[in-house]
């Protein structure tokens, strides 16, 4: 310990100022106390003052508090809660940091995903009208005719220009008809199926069609041939006759036309357009 001091003095004496260990035992009882078990009362001003210390005496002066730390608990246990506290938030901000940004990224994916599920959307929607114009446009030259009672050896054909000399007073001759048939099959009772015919030209088709209203007082109906999404659109429509919501509908050239309470035709393509009457 002697020639420490005497090292110190040395030190001090070609600086020009005293040795350290002079202001140490001179001012440490002044700034703070020392327990039973040698641990400083004032733990930040040791460290302070350890910090400002000659090298010399750094090393064990640390060395001195880390174990004086080690053998208070409440000082070892609130410096392992204030460690454990610090690297969790760190960590915790860094998978919050993280996670956000994943987020974020899968966010822009799935707003990507929606936009082209969207336009596709669209996309197939008018590729579905588009088909159906297609279809409803092949069928312009046919009628279907309802009511007639069905027989074994029977020739459409002639059956449907005989009712329509007997009910609307046209001549039709055989050259006027493409082809003719029954639609479906036989179901259930004896309701007959309709008879599709398909004209030559869409001239006599349409003669016929104009004339349909003659029929409304016998049990024969004339209606044109729709496709499967008009025919379930113009039922639907129908449906709402029933219920008063309009007050008719027919179709003209394969667009379904409805008749509202306030007496407006309008054109319906959708169920969209349905439920706006």
């Amino acid at each position: 310990m002697a020639s420490r001091d005497s090292k110190l003095s040395t030190k001090a004496a070609k600086k020009g100022t005293k040795p350290y260990t002079d202001g140490l035992q001179n001012s440490a009882p002044q700034q703070h106390g020392v327990d039973s078990d040698g641990v400083p009362d004032n733990m930040a001003d040791a460290v302070r003052e350890a910090l400002s210390a000659d090298s010399t005496i750094l090393q064990p002066l640390i060395t001195s508090v880390v174990t004086n730390i080690m053998k208070s608990p409440e000082i070892f246990n609130s410096l392992v809660e204030a460690v454990t506290k610090a690297v969790t938030e760190k960590i915790s901000q860094s998978i919050y940091d993280s996670m956000s940004h994943d987020i974020a990224c899968t966010q822009e994916k799935v707003d990507q995903l929606k936009d082209s599920i969207k336009e596709l959307k669209i996309a197939n929607d008018q590729l579905k009208q588009e088909l159906d114009d297609a279809e409803q446009y092949s069928r312009r030259n046919c009628l279907l005719l309802h009511g007639i009672k069905e027989s074994k050896k029977e020739n459409t054909t002639t059956t449907f220009i005989e009712t329509m000399g007997t009910h609307l007073g046209i001549e039709l001759s055989p050259d006027h008809i493409d082809r003719s048939h029954r639609l479906g099959r036989h179901g259930p009772g004896d309701k007959p199926r309709p008879i599709i015919i398909k004209f030559v030209s869409y001239r006599h088709r349409e003669l016929v069609y104009r004339n349909k209203r003659k029929l409304k007082n016998s049990s024969l109906l004339i209606t044109e041939s729709l496709t499967s999404s008009r025919m379930a659109l113009y039922r639907e429509a129908h449906k709402m006759t029933k219920e008063g919501r309009i007050k008719s509908v027919w179709s003209t050239d394969g667009r379904i036309v409805v008749l509202s309470n306030k007496d407006d035709k309008i054109t319906v393509s959708s169920r969209a357009d349905l439920e706006k009457l």
